[in-house]
């Protein structure tokens, strides 16, 4: 994942997580690739996953509030420029 290929750090994680279906860390980990490829709800997903195995992980509580915020912020976006264009047209 450090190279920025999260595609591959997604399937890596995928493998491990069919190995150890309950293993916190690689939903935690798995979550910040699908960050960076901008797929804030298999995030989310995954830090609740990383949440019910591991209700400790304060990590995966702040990385599922942050994916939250950062989905809210894309549906904004999208809406304004949805009422731009309206707009233009008018």
């Amino acid at each position: 994942m450090r190279r920025g290929n999260y595609q591959e750090a997604i399937e890596n994680f995928n493998q491990t997580i069919e190995l150890e279906k309950d293993f916190a860390v690689a939903y935690s980990d798995r979550t910040l690739a699908y960050l960076q490829l901008q797929d804030y709800h298999q995030a989310v997903t995954d830090c609740t996953q990383a949440i019910n195995f591991a209700p400790d992980n304060f990590e995966a509580y702040l990385n599922r509030g942050y994916e939250k915020t950062l989905d809210l912020l894309k549906s904004l976006r999208q809406q304004i420029s949805s009422v731009t264009e309206i707009a233009l047209f008018y």
